[in-house]
């Protein structure tokens, strides 16, 4: 049975107070350079030639475009106003449109590499139309890669998602219980092997999954790990949303560079994956 994450207020709208209480600089410079994620998306942008063409669905406040522009030809595709109005202003130059990832505004095997950060999971009805769209947009021997949040058979994030959950645990510090009625649906929270299936059905082959995040589980939850400048928004009760580049305290720091560097899938709380679209089609 899928897992399944439900928001306690309205998500469109949240999502739209999400962008407008961030800044584009400050989305700009905020990546973690040591992460593994970033180090999985270099080793994928180093595989396509420099004037390949690179499309993010649901690019947010361009985060990643910033990222890959200053090698690569990079279009962003984002549904929020909102965030595409503030991307624009920043910027006049960027290549930013409005669209939906079920129906790409894109000329079929037109793509060189295909980016999805924690976008595909959001949608009731399945990611599977947005992998098909992808899949018609990219070249033959085209990449895609996509993240998500689902937990490795290692992480404890799991574990500590059940246990926030527990009435008698929020009661211990202080939180409300959850309401467990009258909520919209938010994500799914996938594992690496459901996102897999999804991928091969949409006629990909999987070359390669990776687990990364860290201490985003626990600082959600203990409150002297997190920065006082972060501000948070709750769109459902077990997720912390920051709208500033400081997420951590010194003491969050530190542990989190010592957890990162013995032991990094403790507290990895999602997932990456590499595929390609074959070069010759399946007879």
């Amino acid at each position: 049975m899928l897992k399944i994450d439900h928001a306690s207020r309205e998500v469109a709208s949240e999502w739209n107070a999400i962008w407008g209480a961030k800044e584009v600089a400050s989305e700009a410079r905020n990546i973690d350079t040591h992460s593994a994620l970033y180090r999985a998306v270099n080793d994928v942008l180093a595989d396509v030639r420099r004037d390949g063409i690179v499309l993010e669905g649901g690019c947010g406040l361009g985060r990643w475009i910033f990222h890959c522009r200053g090698t690569h030809r990079i279009l962003g595709l984002e549904r929020s106003e909102p965030a595409l109005r503030a991307l624009k202003s920043y910027d006049r130059e960027l290549r930013v449109v409005r669209g939906d990832v079920f129906q790409l505004p894109i000329q079929s095997e037109s793509v060189d590499l295909y980016f999805s950060f924690g976008v595909l999971e959001h949608f009731q009805g399945g990611p599977a139309g947005g992998l098909r769209e992808a899949h018609r947009v990219l070249r033959p021997g085209g990449m895609l890669f996509i993240t998500g949040p689902g937990s490795g058979p290692l992480s404890l994030a799991s574990g500590i998602q059940g246990l926030a959950r527990q009435p008698a645990i929020r009661r211990l510090v202080g939180k409300p219980p959850l309401r467990r009625n009258g909520q919209e649906f938010f994500q799914y929270r996938f594992s690496p092997a459901e996102m897999r299936g999804f991928l091969k059905e949409a006629g990909f082959q999987i070359q390669e999954t990776k687990s990364w995040g860290n201490l985003e589980t626990l600082w959600q939850y203990v409150s002297p790990l997190r920065h006082p400048a972060t501000r948070q928004f709750r769109m459902y009760p077990e997720v912390v949303m920051s709208g500033t580049e400081e997420r951590l305290t010194t003491a969050g720091m530190w542990l989190h560079r010592a957890v990162r560097r013995v032991a990094p899938w403790l507290f990895a709380y999602a997932w990456a994956i590499r595929a390609v679209k074959p070069a010759v089609r399946a007879t």
